[in-house]
């Protein structure tokens, strides 16, 4: 089968290449979430790709809908006054007997013989653009139909098989107006499938995209964050895309045995991580533990720097260290960024955001993150022949806002 893209390339990683020409598409949102204005950004680059489309509307005012288009900068209106554009009201009839501005209007909302009715008839007016078709269906209202959610049910599926001949299309449901067994049956009749879901980091709103079900082999099954920006909808996919080869050196060499890049490995909390540091900082003294785990990780640094450098086929010092802050990142200990390297100097300084244990140790008042210090050491040492020293400059566990180290040739700690 033929495979079309949506226009966003970083989705079309995620799916597993695009869509199928003909492919049935299940958005499931959230409030907020602002799916329908990634379902229209796909409609409009089908429409400027030579495709036919059309809105079902039946959950938003339509005068919204257009108040998107604009203010993204989308020119539907050149395809609309060619005929190669439809949007269908459905909504303004939802709550009573009120006046659309719109040239096709469907009466009865509420009744779904009468939706499948307009919606067989539309197809009829549109059968010259079979196989060339891009629809969106926003669909949730129709839940408020006078009928059973099983014959809604039944109404979709005709629907979706219907179109299924005709082109594409995307139905978006808002979650939050469904039951989960209705939930589960529509992401069982579709072929694609992708989730929404906002959550609140760090005192701020980030939203997140999932394709949670696609045919196609090479897609990717990870939440990734998406923004509005002034021209479109941006999906990030870089860190997953990298954590993709990543997962495929992580084995279960045999019962109970899991193995990254040649270390037998346990997965563990960082919850039981920052409890076992607090308890060992309080038990045996804060500068005595900061010490013992800085040198022991020091060792680590050291002894997981050659299989990195033949995994890798690295030879520069800032290669092997922007890949090591990749698998850190990637192990879940936080966000590395390098913020200065000058090698001539030997020096080293980069910050680590939302560190695992750190920002679990909020009212510890001293830096925690000395593992981190000590691996970073051990590997610049590894490669230079150099003793370092690695400083916890800036940490969450002491109120700042991100963990900073420094590295430099070595000098007595002072922590």
């Amino acid at each position: 089968m033929d495979l079309i893209t949506s226009g966003i390339s970083e989705l079309d990683t995620l799916l597993g290449g695009g869509f199928y020409r003909n492919a049935p598409i299940l958005f499931l949102t959230e409030t907020g979430s602002m799916a329908e204005v990634l379902a229209l950004q796909i409609l409009y680059y089908r429409l400027c790709h030579g495709d036919f489309g059309f809105i079902f509307d039946l959950d938003l005012p339509p005068e919204r809908i257009r108040e998107w288009f604009d203010w993204f900068g989308w020119n539907y209106e050149q395809y609309e006054e060619k005929d190669l554009f439809l949007l269908i009201d459905g909504f303004t009839k939802m709550f009573g007997d009120i006046e659309s501005k719109e040239k096709v209007l469907i009466s009865e909302p509420r009744d779904p013989i009468h939706i499948d009715a307009f919606f067989l008839k539309l197809l009829t007016q549109i059968d010259k653009f079979k196989n060339q078709i891009f629809s969106v269906f926003f669909f949730s209202n129709v839940f408020l139909a006078k009928a059973e959610v099983q014959k809604i049910i039944n109404l979709i599926y005709k629907q979706r098989m219907y179109i299924a001949q005709y082109g594409s299309a995307i139905y978006v449901f808002d979650k939050g107006m469904l039951e989960t067994k209705t939930i589960n049956t529509l992401e069982h009749i579709f072929d694609f499938v992708i989730d929404f879901k906002i959550e609140q980091i760090d005192g701020r709103f980030q939203k997140y995209l999932r394709v949670k079900k696609s045919p196609l082999p090479r897609h990717i099954d990870a939440y990734a964050p998406y923004e509005k920006t002034p021209e479109k909808i941006v999906i990030r996919t870089g860190l997953i895309e990298d954590f993709e080869p990543f997962k495929q050196q992580l084995k279960m060499v045999k019962q109970g045995y899991v193995d990254l890049m040649g270390n037998r490995i346990v997965l563990l909390g960082g919850d039981y991580l920052s409890f076992i540091l607090e308890n060992l900082f309080k038990i045996y003294g804060y500068e005595n533990i900061y010490q013992l785990i800085y040198s022991l990780e020091k060792e680590r640094g050291s002894s997981f720097f050659y299989p990195l450098v033949k995994e890798f086929k690295l030879s520069d010092l800032k290669d092997i260290l922007t890949y090591y802050f990749k698998i850190l990142t990637l192990r879940g200990l936080g966000d590395f960024e390098m913020v200065e390297f000058n090698p001539d100097e030997g020096f080293l300084r980069f910050k680590v955001f939302d560190n695992l244990i750190c920002s679990q140790l909020k009212d510890l008042g001293k830096p925690a993150g000395v593992s981190i210090a000590g691996i970073i050491a051990g590997t610049v040492e590894k490669y230079t022949g150099r003793e370092y020293d690695a400083q916890e400059v800036k940490c969450l566990a002491k109120g700042d806002e991100y963990c900073e180290y420094i590295v430099k040739p070595a000098k007595k700690l002072s922590v």
